[in-house]
């Protein structure tokens, strides 16, 4: 019900730009409504634990603007409390991989990033 509930306004936000079905970055405006709806979305969605509806949002909140710190971080921090090391590396990866394809930002990847990727897999498995 959430989802679809969240659907609806993303389709909305999106109504006026002529793209109903997924975002994208040519209209600046939409898309950050799109991702921030989508960053919320998903906060809650982590904050409960239902992590089929985090990788949902932000997955709809990458394709609008890929490689968006926040997003990436909500991915990293649910594949982490799966227990899903292998994923945060992938999400890792994956960032890494768009950093480089954007020639404004030099390739570097934000300190928050680093910091987040360091201290989720410096922590101890759970038994």
């Amino acid at each position: 019900m959430r989802r679809s509930a969240f659907a609806l306004a993303l389709a909305a936000l999106l109504a006026g730009s002529g793209r109903a079905q997924e975002p994208d970055a040519s209209d600046g405006g939409s898309t950050l409504l799109a991702v921030g709806a989508a960053t919320e979305y998903a906060n809650q969605a982590l904050e409960a634990a239902d992590y089929a509806d985090v990788f949902w949002a932000t997955g709809k909140g990458l394709q609008a603007l890929p490689g968006h710190e926040e997003l990436i971080a909500i991915r990293m921090r649910a594949h982490a409390a799966r227990g899903d090391m292998a994923g945060v590396r992938n999400e890792w990866e994956a960032y890494e991989r768009v950093l480089l394809a954007d020639a404004w930002c030099g390739g570097e990847p934000s300190v928050k990033l680093v910091t987040l990727r360091r201290q989720l897999l410096a922590q101890p498995l759970a038994a």
